[in-house]
């Protein structure tokens, strides 16, 4: 447990978050000078590897989190970005290559898993387990349009139902930890894989495309050198494009 001013939850929180650690903030929920004796506190928000946002969010590439949701012989995953509402999904068969390609190809920051559900093994970033009744598809479809305000699921443009419930399971987390309705996450867009080179994260790594081998940040690497950017979307869509290099020409 730590306190500190609000003002310097900036510098603070990055830190506390990639040390490994879930911050949970608690604010004065009332004013002082209209409190009678002890200032009535609670928790305002839970933040995550994946839930930083704003000012405290990287600049330089989107902070993903991925859910990933198998169904007898497919899977789906659902991305979202918490600091810029973006939220994209995917869906494959059940290889594991499919969850290798997707980590490599957007470097999420937390992975989702249904609780109970763990045939994905995933050992190098954060895991965090949401309520396993999101396995009930009426129950994931409902939660899903009650939070985009629509009367068909279909008019989102999901039709698979492992897409279905990774988005409801990304939704559901969002709103857990953000404690909070927020209205800026966007409707999901579906993405295509194909079409694209697949890079492992071995290959990243040892050509050293968005970070030094040694040290693990930018310096020297491909990123640092082509980064010219002025605004923080315009580096996260360089990372991006490096990531996931093109080649089939589009005219």
């Amino acid at each position: 447990m730590a306190g500190f001013p609000h003002k310097a939850l900036d510098q603070y929180l990055p830190k506390m978050i990639k040390a490994g650690y879930c911050v949970v903030i608690v604010d004065q929920l009332e004013d002082p000078k209209l409190a009678k004796g002890i200032v009535k506190r609670g928790v305002t928000r839970i933040v995550t590897p994946g839930t930083l946002d704003g000012d405290e969010a990287d600049s330089k590439k989107n902070a993903y989190i991925v859910a990933f949701f198998t169904a007898k012989q497919k899977i789906g995953a659902c991305l979202a970005d918490i600091s810029t509402g973006e939220i994209l999904w995917l869906h494959g068969k059940k290889e594991k290559n499919f969850v290798e390609r997707i980590i490599s190809s957007f470097d999420p920051t937390e992975v989702l898993l249904i609780e109970g559900k763990e045939d994905i093994n995933i050992s190098e970033l954060p895991v965090q387990f949401v309520d396993k009744g999101l396995r009930n598809i009426q129950y994931a479809k409902e939660l899903v349009k009650e939070f985009f305000h629509i009367k068909n699921i279909e008019s989102l443009g999901i039709e698979k139902d492992e897409g279905v419930i990774t988005l409801a399971m990304i939704l559901k987390y969002i709103k857990e930890t953000q404690l909070m309705e927020p209205e800026h996450i966007e409707r999901p867009k579906e993405v295509n894989l194909n079409g694209r080179m697949n890079l492992d994260t071995s290959t990243i790594r040892n050509l050293e495309l968005v970070s030094n081998a040694y040290t693990g940040d930018t310096r020297s690497s491909l990123l640092e050198i082509l980064d010219d950017t002025e605004t923080r979307m315009g580096a996260r869509l360089l990372y991006s494009w490096i990531l996931n290099p093109l080649i089939v020409k589009k005219i």
